[in-house]
């Protein structure tokens, strides 16, 4: 029996060959049929349904009630086109609630169809437009929120309709009136005019944004602008995002009726907030401000601070177990003499949680001590801490300083310091010597350091060593460091002149 292998031209290999030749025909002329039944019917509706959509306004009522789940009515209806996209105009658009009690009108709708439309088998907006309607709003004592008449949380809500009207590609609202009642909070009506609002769905995350003219005595002008991770209308509650702020000329203590800062914010001037929110808390900000008469409170227990004027970035970042406050060019003045110059600082405690030890930072690029010292009963620092800044009366700047510690921020397991000082003092107490005039750097932990000392009219406070304590140089110049021993702080010189 011959093993000759079968020849190119064998039965077998030629008709394979001939299938594989006839699959381009095929897929052409799948594709040339498919390209002629979407321009037919591109064609049918062109030129027969469109013009006659009119006839079909009790169908397509039925069908936007199948699809957003409430009843809707529709008492005009034309259509024309939008690019190669059919168009509907709706007006005098009616939608009931869920027991068909009439709740909200539009006069005028513009829908512009997606042709994605006809693989989803319901109605897809490419684009859905609201001209001219005035919207109440509120949020019951309850929780539940209604808009129009639709309650969107709670037993019976209409939340699907909501859901309905945000899952379409673009929602326009122009020209709009907007006023918001918070039962809840026990707020005053709010009411917004010309209001402009756009709704954008992505495949990740929504976006939206909305500008109007807020009463005068809030601002001059209102941005919002916005991204959602989580949504949904049926639980506003759960809703994750981040908001976008531009208040021009704003009055941020009369927002405070609506609206909860992660910190006490009040004043009068210009504002840009950044917010991140989990639900109906924020749970971070960032503020660019240009404030006068401004008034802030960083913890409930602290007092108010006062301000004549506040200006930069300032950020603010709070969890369970501890907060962040940051700044960035931010300067102040306040009514009783403190000034502080721009300035970048930074400040974060983490207090202990179960097994894991608390711990924090500080930082600064420039820190006057003296106006930190005037201002320590307003920043959540502990009362022993205050105690201490109180006790060593600290006086100077300092540049450079990075404090980080482990434990509590009251009594601290370990700690590490870097900074550079100019016109240092601070207070003799307890094992340690007073000091004042003093300029130079210090490195080091809670176990041993370096420092370097220079000063002119500098003087030394030993009370522990001599009966009169103070030791003053016309010059000084001094470098060594510390070690801890037995529990005790030993300092060591190498030079000193």
């Amino acid at each position: 029996m011959s093993t000759k292998p079968l020849s190119p031209d064998s039965p077998p290999a030629a008709e394979g060959a001939r299938a594989r030749s006839r699959l381009p025909r095929r897929l052409g002329a799948a594709l040339l049929l498919v390209w002629f039944l979407f321009g037919g019917l591109f064609l049918v509706l062109r030129w027969v349904v469109v013009p006659q959509v009119g006839a079909y306004r009790a169908e397509i009522a039925n069908e936007l009630s199948r699809v957003s789940g409430l009843p809707v009515g529709i008492e005009g209806l034309s259509a024309d086109w939008s690019g190669l996209r059919p168009r509907l105009h709706l007006a005098g658009l009616s939608v009931s609630d869920a027991e068909g009690r009439p709740a909200l009108r539009l006069e005028q709708v513009d829908a512009t169809l997606a042709w994605s439309s006809l693989l989803r088998l319901r109605p897809y907006f490419h684009r859905l437009e609201i001209v001219g309607p005035s919207i109440e709003a509120r949020r019951n004592a309850d929780g539940s929120v209604v808009i129009a008449g639709l309650q969107f949380e709670g037993e019976g809500g209409d939340g699907s309709f909501l859901d309905w009207l945000l899952a379409q590609r673009k929602v326009v609202v122009r020209n709009a009136r907007l006023s918001w009642t918070d039962l809840l909070r026990e707020a005053p009506e709010l009411q917004l005019e010309d209001v402009e609002f756009t709704f954008e769905k992505g495949y990740s995350k929504q976006r939206f944004a909305l500008h109007a003219q807020p009463p005068g005595a809030l601002a001059s002008a209102l941005d919002v602008r916005g991204e959602l991770t989580r949504f949904s209308a049926a639980d506003l509650t759960a809703t994750v995002g981040r908001l976008y702020v531009d208040l021009e000329r704003a009055d941020l203590g009369g927002w405070k009726s609506w609206v909860d800062y992660p910190v006490e914010l009040s004043g009068q001037g210009g504002v840009r907030l950044w917010i991140d929110f989990d639900g109906a808390a924020a749970t971070a900000m960032n503020a660019d401000v240009a404030l006068s008469a401004a008034a802030m409170r960083l913890a409930p227990a602290l007092p108010e601070l006062q301000l004549t004027q506040l200006s930069g970035r300032i950020s603010a970042r709070r969890w369970d177990s501890g907060f962040e406050f940051e700044s960035r060019g931010l300067a102040l003045a306040s009514g009783d003499g403190v000034e502080m110059a721009p300035t970048d600082f930074r400040l974060r405690v983490q207090h202990p949680e179960g097994s894991r030890a608390g711990d924090g930072g500080v930082s600064a690029n420039a820190l006057d001590f003296a106006v930190l010292a005037r201002l320590a009963a307003h920043l959540p620092l502990g009362d022993s801490v205050r105690e201490r800044l109180a006790a060593f009366d600290p006086r100077g700047q300092v540049t450079a300083l990075k404090l980080d510690w482990k434990g509590s921020v009251e009594s601290p397991q370990s700690w590490t310091l870097a900074a550079r000082f100019e016109g240092m003092g601070l207070a003799a107490r307890e094992s340690l010597p007073g000091v004042g005039g003093l300029s130079g750097e210090v490195e080091g932990t809670e176990q041993s350091g370096r420092f370097l000392l220079a000063g002119r009219d500098t003087h030394v406070d030993l009370p522990e060593v001599f009966v009169n304590p103070r030791l003053v140089f016309s010059t000084f110049r001094a470098d060594g460091g510390w070690a801890r021993r037995d529990g005790r702080i030993e300092i060591a010189l190498d030079s000193a002149s």
